[in-house]
C-alpha cells in the first residue's frame, strides 16, 4: 500500500485512480463525489486529509484516521465502507442502504460497514461521509 504523509485537500489522485474502477460512469460520479465531500470537509476545518492507495482501494484518513474506503477492484469494486458509530448506520439504512460488514476482520471490529453507494439517494451517502469524517478528527490518535 503507498500511503500518501500528507496530501493537499484538492489533490485529484484519488479521483484519478477511481476512474479506473469496472462501474458504469453514474456508478463512478457517486464514488468522485464522495471524495469530494471529504475534500471539501478537510478544506473547511483544515484537517489534515492523507489518501492511501491500496491494491483495491482508495481510503481517505483525516487527522491520522482511517474513515471511508472506496473500492476500485476485488470482489465489490465501486462499493464503500464507512467508520461509523450507530447512530449515523441508522440514519444510512433509513435511507434505503443495505449495511454489510467490511472486509477484513479488523475493520468490522472496529465498527465499519460496507455499502453498494448506488442503493440510495446520494444525500443519504453524504451524510454518512460527514459523520464518518467528523469520527475520525475526534477520535484518539
Amino acid at each position: 500500500m503507498d500511503h500518501t504523509p500528507m496530501t493537499p485537500a484538492t489533490d485529484d489522485r484519488p479521483i484519478r485512480i477511481l476512474e479506473r474502477t469496472p462501474v458504469p460512469q453514474d456508478h463512478k460520479e457517486r464514488l468522485f463525489a464522495l471524495v469530494r465531500v471529504a475534500q471539501e470537509l478537510a478544506l473547511e476545518t483544515g484537517a489534515d486529509l492523507q489518501v492511501e492507495f491500496g491494491k483495491e482501494h482508495v481510503a481517505l484518513i483525516a487527522e491520522h484516521n482511517q474513515f471511508i474506503r472506496l473500492f476500485r477492484g476485488g470482489a465489490g469494486p465501486g462499493d464503500v465502507e464507512l467508520w461509523l458509530e450507530a447512530p449515523a448506520k441508522e440514519a444510512l439504512a433509513k435511507a434505503g442502504f443495505t449495511l454489510r460488514d467490511p472486509e477484513g476482520a479488523v475493520f468490522k471490529l472496529f465498527g465499519w460497514t460496507r455499502v453498494d453507494p448506488m442503493a440510495g439517494p446520494e444525500a443519504g451517502l453524504k451524510e454518512a461521509v460527514h459523520a464518518a469524517f467528523r469520527k475520525a478528527r475526534s477520535a484518539k490518535k
